[in-house]
Formats: C-alpha cells, sequence, structure tokens
C-alpha cells in the first residue's frame, strides 16, 4: 500500500474508532466536535484536501469552533498540504503535543483470563477511565459515553482485574481488518508489573479473532513507558503528526 494511502487508511480507521459528536466537512478536510474532549475529536483534520487554499479552509472552519467555544486547533499530519505546518507557525499559531502513530502486524495470542471485556462502555469501564484520567469532569465523561455510543465499528471495552479490582484498561476497534487502540491506562499502584502488556495483548488478541491482520495505535512522543511497552510487542512507528493551536 503506497504511503499516504496507507496513512489515509489510518486516519480513516481513527476517526471511526474515536468519533466526534458532529463533523463539518470542507473540501477534503475534518473539522470536528465533542465538546472539547480529546484533541482527535474537536479538531480540523486533512483527509483528501482538494485545491483550496488554507486561509479559506480555516475561515470555513472557525465560526463553527467560536460557535462551540472551542479553540480553534488543526491536527497536522502527512496529509496536510506542504507548508501548512509553516503557515501556521507564521501566523502565531502554537504547536503541542508531538505524537506518533505506530503500527504492527497481528498474530493470535491468547486473551488473558484476567481481562474482561464488554462490546459496549459500561459505567465501571468509564470510572476506571476517569480514575487513570482524572482531568476529565461529569461533563467530560457524559461526551466520552456519548462518543462511545456513537461508535458505529465492532469494540471491545477491556478490563484487567485482580482481586475484584480494576487494575489496567484500555479500548480496541475493529474495521476494514485493522484493530485501533485507544486509551491505554494502568491504575495507581498496580504499573510496572506488565500489566499493560498483558491488556494490550489480550486486545490485540481480539481483533486477530474478529479479522484483524495490522494494528495501530497514537502515542504522544513523550510518553516513553507506552512507546517501550509498545515497541516491546512489535510495534513500529509509522508516522507522526501534532496539533497546532490558534492564538
Amino acid at each position: 500500500m503506497p504511503e499516504l494511502t496507507r496513512i489515509r487508511h489510518c486516519e480513516e480507521i481513527t476517526f471511526n474508532s474515536w468519533p466526534a459528536l458532529a463533523t463539518l466537512y470542507v473540501d477534503g478536510w475534518l473539522a470536528r466536535f465533542a465538546n472539547g474532549v480529546t484533541g482527535r475529536s474537536n479538531s480540523l483534520n486533512a483527509l483528501c484536501p482538494g485545491g483550496r487554499p488554507l486561509d479559506d479552509i480555516l475561515a470555513a472552519a472557525a465560526p463553527a469552533y467560536a460557535a462551540r467555544h472551542l479553540p480553534m486547533m488543526l491536527r497536522l499530519t502527512p496529509l496536510c498540504p506542504p507548508g501548512t505546518r509553516e503557515a501556521v507557525i507564521a501566523k502565531g499559531w502554537r504547536i503541542e503535543k508531538e505524537s506518533h502513530v505506530f503500527g504492527c502486524d497481528v498474530t493470535r495470542p491468547v486473551i488473558d483470563p484476567a481481562v474482561i471485556m464488554s462490546s459496549v462502555s459500561t459505567a465501571d469501564w468509564r470510572n476506571a477511565y476517569q480514575q487513570a484520567n482524572p482531568r476529565f469532569d461529569a461533563a467530560g465523561m457524559e461526551t466520552l459515553a456519548n462518543m462511545h455510543a456513537a461508535l458505529v465499528p465492532r469494540a471491545s471495552f477491556a478490563k484487567l482485574v485482580e482481586e475484584g479490582e480494576n487494575r489496567a484498561l484500555g479500548m480496541a476497534v475493529v474495521e476494514r481488518e485493522t484493530v485501533s487502540l485507544h486509551e491505554i491506562a494502568t491504575l495507581g499502584a498496580a504499573r510496572g508489573r506488565g500489566l499493560g502488556k498483558r491488556l494490550v495483548s489480550s486486545l490485540l488478541a481480539w481483533g486477530a479473532a474478529h479479522g484483524a491482520k495490522e494494528a495501530i495505535l497514537q502515542v504522544q512522543a513523550d510518553n516513553t513507558p507506552a512507546i517501550r511497552l509498545y515497541r516491546s510487542l512489535g510495534f513500529t512507528r509509522l508516522y507522526d503528526y501534532c496539533y497546532a493551536v490558534a492564538p
């Protein structure tokens, strides 16, 4: 698969597996909105950009972000037209959250018996998620539940349980022979015991059982422990992205 075609495939899978609650399409760009919950669902993304100038794209999307009291944020990927990053920097936009997209081939490991999976996002799973991500308030968690409810492809919400306690969690979505992993986290004192690896391996096994031949995930460039974990499971770096935030 040619590089940009593969990147576009990964981006489509990501959009479908981490849905926005509203989307505005502008000449091959997607302006996504989800009450500010995560950058992926609240940013302007290139998918198949046409020939309109960047300034026209930004002008078309800006009112929708302003109406929702959201910052104007552009997700910079290799699908953006050449010079996009330099153009927004020249406008005074700040660059943040440098991140990688990783991928690997999927084999058929066994699902760990301590990992419990559900096809829907349960209140218990979301409570564990909020423990791992305390920045989300009640409104943010309600938005997250609505995003999960908007999923179209098959999903698995997983948690690793020991002695009746949630120790690690994550989710996976499978579509077109690709399983995408999201929100992998180990809770509190359970970190450093290899539980994250057991959970990710189980999600990969679930994906393989549902036809996945490859896996993708996103990770911030400064998250060294997570990158070490993913590399130990065979993931390699596919491409990079970051966000540009309007002044």
